[in-house]
């Protein structure tokens, strides 16, 4: 069993903010298709509405944590609501909030941002950059959001490579330090 730290605003931060441009909608059979994506999960299509709609210019921000924790802690405070036992109570104040992001808009985040980076540490040794995760809609009143996860790929690659997995947000989910979230339309005040 990991026991993860209690949240505080000192140990999360916003690392970045991008500036997306509209992005059109396709279906979701066709996100993370491409040289980039080497893995994609097979339940994203019978997890998500079949088509991606188009989503209008906006800021994301990235945020990353310096400790383990679980992510519905910071959401809680994130959005200024009493800690939960059930993370599909923070469902409806994601979504009424505008922080989740359409598949067409990960897909473009992940490559602006460089989401398959590799870094060399100091020791010489050849690491993933981070993990990234994401909300995204899944027009399904039970279980209203899914997270998103992309990760860099194969070691040893020369080209760029990700994966992407698809969960849903019914469980204690765990958000590793160093790991990144992009969510849309956040006031950073209370980090």
């Amino acid at each position: 069993m990991v026991i993860l730290a209690p949240w505080n605003r000192s140990s999360s931060s916003v690392v970045a903010e991008i500036e997306l441009v509209a992005v059109a909608g396709k279906p979701t059979r066709e996100c993370f298709i491409g040289p980039l994506w080497t893995y994609r999960s097979s339940d994203i299509d019978s997890k998500l509405p079949v088509y991606q709609p188009e989503a209008t210019a906006c800021v994301i921000k990235t945020i990353a944590t310096s400790r383990d924790r679980f992510l519905k802690d910071v959401l809680a405070v994130i959005l200024g609501v009493e800690k939960v036992t059930d993370t599909r109570l923070l469902a409806p104040p994601l979504i009424e909030r505008g922080h989740t992001i359409t598949l067409p808009q990960a897909e473009k985040l992940a490559d602006e941002t460089k989401c398959y980076k590799k870094v060399v540490m100091p020791t010489g040794k050849l690491v993933s950059k981070h993990k990234t995760l994401f909300f995204v809609e899944t027009g399904d009143p039970r279980s209203p959001i899914a997270i998103g996860t992309i990760m860099p790929g194969a070691y040893g690659q020369e080209v760029p490579n990700l994966s992407v997995y698809m969960d849903w947000f019914d469980f204690d989910f765990p958000w590793v330090a160093g790991h990144h979230l992009f969510v849309r339309n956040l006031d950073t005040s209370k980090l």
